[in-house]
């Protein structure tokens, strides 16, 4: 399987400037964006017909290199798209950006957090005891234990 899938592999790669003549797509988008995602799919691909074989140390390394292969994909890309940039192909000020990133998102977290807060506070499910003294107060004056 593995060999029907690289001699696949060698004739998407041989076929790419056709590709991105008849698809109207730059040969760039094509190597950069569609051919990983095909390659991936592949090694997933093996990764699953090494777990039928009980084979399971090299299909979770294979599936665990291609998720990582794929974070830092996206990693990157959520660092050029958080600075508001074209995204390059630079590994120039990767931490830099990745730390924004991350920065960004925390507060975001945050911001979120509080208002659920809010809102649980408005709604009475986040009262710090406060509703709960006060029903005792209640029963105790009704003459009940609650």
């Amino acid at each position: 399987m593995i060999v029907v899938i690289a001699v696949l592999s060698e004739y998407v790669v041989g076929t790419i400037e056709d590709a991105s003549e008849t698809w109207g797509l730059s040969v760039s988008f094509i190597g950069i964006i569609l051919l990983p995602i095909v390659g991936n799919a592949a090694e997933h691909a093996g990764a699953v017909i090494f777990a039928f074989k009980n084979k399971l140390d090299f299909s979770l390394g294979v599936a665990l290199a291609g998720g990582v292969a794929v974070a830092v994909f996206l990693l990157l890309l959520m660092r050029e798209c958080c600075q508001e940039k074209f995204p390059s192909l630079g590994i120039d000020g990767a931490e830099e950006g990745g730390r924004e990133c991350v920065e960004k998102l925390e507060l975001e977290i945050t911001e979120l957090k509080g208002k659920m807060k809010l809102m649980n506070h408005i709604e009475g499910k986040y009262d710090n005891g406060v509703q709960h003294k006060m029903k005792e107060m209640h029963w105790k004056k009704r003459g009940r234990n609650g």
